[in-house]
């Protein structure tokens, strides 16, 4: 499975970039170019202790804005004991993440 797969089973076609997250079995955000949360849903905030409208750490916004504009990845750190799927928006306006176990690592972009 890849992350572009992950992200439409995380968040259904109808709310991908809506305002309002849907609920998924994984934890799933929303980050802006600026590095601040712009949606995400309950288990994210469970596993990340993050909420709408705070800033992400400096580390984090560093690793994402160093990632490829152009491709789906997985981040070079691991939070709340996730690996995080990084899926750059396509209109450059910020990041989906994914956080999901290390053991379903085997998810690749």
């Amino acid at each position: 499975m890849d992350l572009e797969t992950l992200l439409t089973l995380a968040v259904s076609p109808a709310e991908k970039g809506a305002a309002g997250l849907g609920e998924s079995n994984l934890p799933f955000a929303e980050v802006n170019v600026d590095g601040v949360v712009c949606g995400i849903n309950s288990l994210g905030k469970m596993a990340w202790d993050w909420k709408e409208g705070n800033p992400v750490s400096q580390d984090l916004e560093l690793a994402l804005k160093a990632s490829d504009r152009d491709e789906t990845s997985e981040l070079p750190v691991q939070m709340g004991g996730l690996i995080v799927g990084v899926i750059p928006q396509s209109n450059e306006n910020g990041w989906y993440l994914i956080g999901y176990a290390p053991q379903e690592s085997k998810i690749r972009a």
